[in-house]
């Protein structure tokens, strides 16, 4: 995948992040289907990455399409702009996308060394389940990450208290809530550009915490539940650990009190469907073919609008210009109705660094339609680079 093409996916799948939350903060949000609002926050940042990808089927092949043959273009060195295209906007983008990216995975590794560390730190006083207890000595509040809960013993607590706490971070590791929090914070790290993703992270954390709030109240009333939430509100156990104080207080006690929308999970489901489909459907519109299954023939041919900037964003790679580097390069473009490059093959390429020049900026081409009977209709183009050095 090239610079052009990693960029139109991120521009795809940013918009259907959006979409998603969208939809999740009209039909979802105040719906008392728990499970279903965490499936769905879950699995919406990577949907909405792997969404772009998927292609409806079409009425008419591809193959149907009517073809235009461009003429060779010439590429000469002397033509070419000095600087090395390897390094042009796009390539710095991508290139700045993929270091944050590294750097918040880094930063992630440490987060999860650092919960590490605390195994280390604080005594383990039982195990039983497969659930180890540590006591924190006061150093950290009560806060719980996998199947480890750290325990802060000189918390000054009722054993009520301690009951509803124990049961809070009991309710966490039984429903794997720090696995969520892992895929939360990998799905931050695809789009830790887009405001979405971070919105759509607080409310999958709160959802969690409502899960366990729920789960701990079961045994307790929840007036007494919720004055030692407003008592523990201050504090704030370590990062990416689930703690019963300090996560989203005011939600939880508005959660507590209100009551929820019961809107069946089937009806929810319905509404995340057709949303998707309108989503593949507005996605899918701007790649329309004709409805027919014979060749079309346009009445009209397609016509390149800024074929001559292309080829200087093109040029001459340094790297083939220094080593002497010619040959001819191939490509076809699908073209859709809107006179946008949706799709390229290479026909013929004599040299591989020649064609990742061009295929860099194929996308960036736009044409003005093909029509069939004064409608616009999609077509191929067939565009011949020749790279040639001049004496």
């Amino acid at each position: 995948m090239n610079n052009v093409a990693i960029l139109y996916h991120l521009l795809e799948a940013s918009a259907w992040l959006v979409g998603a939350h969208l939809l999740y903060a009209v039909c979802l949000k105040k719906s008392a289907s728990l499970a279903f609002r965490r499936v769905y926050l879950l699995l919406s940042p990577f949907l909405a990455a792997t969404l772009p990808f998927v292609k409806l089927p079409s009425s008419i092949s591809p193959a149907h399409l009517p073809i235009l043959n461009i003429e060779v273009i010439d590429v000469l060195a002397y033509e070419s702009m000095v600087k090395d295209q390897t390094w042009g906007p796009l390539s710095i983008m991508i290139s700045l996308y993929g270091m944050i990216f590294m750097l918040m995975a880094i930063f992630l590794v440490y987060r999860l060394g650092k919960i590490m560390q605390l195994k280390q730190q604080f005594k383990l006083m039982e195990a039983s389940n497969g659930i180890k207890l540590y006591h924190t000595e006061g150093k950290i509040p009560t806060s719980s990450f996998f199947r480890s809960i750290f325990w802060d013993n000189r918390a000054l607590l009722s054993e009520e208290e301690k009951a509803f706490i124990k049961a809070h971070e009991l309710a966490h590791i039984q429903k794997g809530h720090s696995w969520d929090r892992i895929l939360l914070e990998c799905s931050k790290l695809l789009f830790w550009f887009h405001p979405s993703s971070y919105l759509l992270g607080k409310e999958l954390v709160n959802v969690h915490e409502f899960q366990a709030d729920s789960a701990a109240t079961q045994s307790g009333t929840k007036t007494s539940y919720i004055q030692l939430l407003a008592k523990m509100a201050i504090l704030r156990g370590p990062s990416l650990t689930y703690s019963f104080q300090g996560m989203a207080t005011p939600l939880r006690i508005q959660a507590l009190k209100r009551k929820a929308t019961h809107l069946p999970s089937k009806v929810l489901l319905l509404l995340t469907i057709m949303g998707t489909c309108s989503g593949l459907y507005i996605q899918h519109s701007s790649e329309a073919f004709p409805s027919s299954t014979a060749p079309v023939l346009a009445t009209e041919m397609a016509e390149p609008l800024n074929l001559r900037d292309i080829r200087k964003e093109i040029g001459y790679p340094r790297a083939a210009r220094e080593t002497g580097v010619e040959g001819l390069i191939v490509c076809r473009v699908l073209v859709d109705t809107k006179g946008k490059v949706i799709n390229h093959e290479v026909i013929k390429a004599e040299d591989d660094l020649l064609r990742r020049a061009v295929e860099n900026q194929l996308y960036k081409l736009t044409f003005k339609p093909a029509q069939k009977d004064g409608k616009d209709i999609a077509m191929w183009v067939n565009i011949p680079f020749n790279f040639r050095l001049i004496p």
